[in-house]
């Protein structure tokens, strides 16, 4: 079709080339010749065509009409190339004009996706870069927390040591103590009674003199220092005793708490793992190291020695220790591991609706049927009695229709009002779920303070 176009575009080109040619020509040719100047005109152009490389027209001062023949037809032939030449150019340079327009919009398009592309890229960079930043405050925040937790773990272990050492400490003060005072009642010795030199002494507070140093006064003097050594002795065992008392009341609230705290936890554990146990009449108690946790403590455990009672205290300790560490790591694993019965609730229910959706579905299938069927059979007869007789054989359909019609009401009530249910119970779920999570959070935190 170009080609065609193309053509023509040259026809007529040539055409206007040739009429425009004439006219020249003929104006030319008037203006050009006369019959007085013949020969001058032909001597004239017969050094013209000599100059383009042509042969002589003029021979011996006379036209060679074979000569000048032939050279006009090669001027037409060239002529008429060069007016093709011509129109062929023309046709280039608008062939080559439209491809330069299009090459423009093509450019101007590609400019106009370049910004979209760098808007886009900036709002992906504007996105990375805020995800970067949370990641940062996140990562600030985990850093902060574990840097709280390595000081608290830190402080723990500090008040732990101090309180051996201070531990320490009093035992051998006790130690020290005791071995002196033994070395005081057993030696009498005056030299060994009165081994410190005593300054500065203090006046007598009735005001006396003193007396001369006797026999009789040196014992009196030896039998009140035994008895004010004996009465510290037993001020400062029965302050021992009190606070023996008391940290033996204090280690059996602790034992006992730890117990009733354990055997509620597994008794919460044995009533949802184990129920085919309790069902066949057994109640297993919590067993760690071969020895009963919820087994109660004796009432004299601790009122007897220490010495004797000493293994079983410190067994029971390291047993109960061991269920409480035991139950922590229960309970950090319970805490990675997802709640599996709460995603098979929500599966379930989940499959309930989806099969509720497709019952709704295939009754709304098979009302458009029947209600198009009796349209269609209604609307197809023409007379009266046609249509009494087809009310009469399709009044059982109607009245079919008309029960599906309220059953299907029925189900999308019912329906709807199991959806209604189905979140509330997703709801409730998740506020028991949130409530657990902050329970079992304050219990460990409470545990962990009083083991602490």
């Amino acid at each position: 079709m170009e080609s065609s176009e193309a053509g023509s575009v040259s026809s007529r080109s040539r055409s206007s080339s040739n009429q425009s040619s004439s006219d020249m020509f003929s104006k030319k040719h008037l203006t050009f010749c006369s019959p007085d100047t013949l020969l001058q005109r032909a001597e004239f152009l017969n050094q013209e065509i000599s100059v383009l490389g042509y042969p002589a027209i003029l021979v011996d001062d006379a036209l060679d009409p074979v000569a000048m023949i032939n050279v006009l037809h090669d001027l037409v032939n060239s002529y008429r190339q060069l007016l093709s030449c011509n129109s062929e150019i023309s046709t280039e340079l608008k062939s080559s004009e439209c491809e330069s327009a299009r090459l423009e919009h093509l450019l101007l398009q590609a400019k106009d996706d370049v910004a979209n592309i760098d808007r886009s890229l900036k709002s992906k960079c504007s996105e990375v870069s805020y995800v970067n930043e949370k990641f940062e405050s996140f990562r600030k925040k985990l850093r902060i927390e574990q840097e709280k937790c390595r000081r608290l773990s830190l402080d723990l272990i500090n008040r732990d040591a101090q309180y051996k050492h201070e531990k320490k400490k009093k035992a051998q003060e006790v130690e020290r103590m005791q071995t002196k005072l033994q070395q005081l009642l057993q030696d009498k010795r005056h030299e060994k009674v009165l081994g410190i030199d005593m300054l500065n002494l203090m006046e007598r507070p009735e005001g006396r003199r003193g007396k001369w140093t006797t026999e009789k006064s040196k014992k009196n003097n030896e039998l009140e220092m035994y008895h004010m050594i004996i009465n510290n002795y037993e001020d400062a065992n029965k302050k021992l005793l009190e606070e023996n008392s008391e940290i033996r009341k204090y280690l059996k609230q602790m034992q006992e708490e730890l117990i009733t705290a354990l055997n509620e936890k597994s008794a919460a554990n044995i009533a949802d793992g184990n129920q085919g146990t309790n069902e066949s009449g057994s109640k297993p108690d919590l067993v760690n190291g071969g020895v009963k946790i919820s087994e109660p403590i004796r009432d004299n455990l601790f009122e007897m020695p220490y010495e004797m009672v000493k293994d079983d205290i410190e067994r029971n300790l390291t047993l109960r220790w061991k269920a409480v560490q035991k139950e922590i790591q229960n309970k950090n694993l319970q805490t990675t591991v997802p709640d599996m019965n709460y995603i098979i609730v929500i599966q379930r229910i989940n499959e309930h609706l989806y099969e509720m959706m497709r019952k709704m579905e295939e009754c709304k299938k098979i009302i458009e049927e029947q209600q198009r069927l009796i349209d269609y059979l209604t609307t197809s007869q023409a007379s009266t009695s046609s249509q009494h007789f087809s009310d009469s054989y399709f009044l059982e359909e109607k009245s079919e229709l008309e029960r599906n019609k309220g059953m299907f009401y029925q189900q999308r009530i019912s329906f709807e009002k199991e959806r209604q249910v189905y979140t509330d119970a997703l709801i409730q779920l998740g506020i028991d779920r949130q409530k657990f999570e902050e329970q079992r959070s304050r219990w460990l935190q409470k545990h962990f303070l009083q083991l602490t």
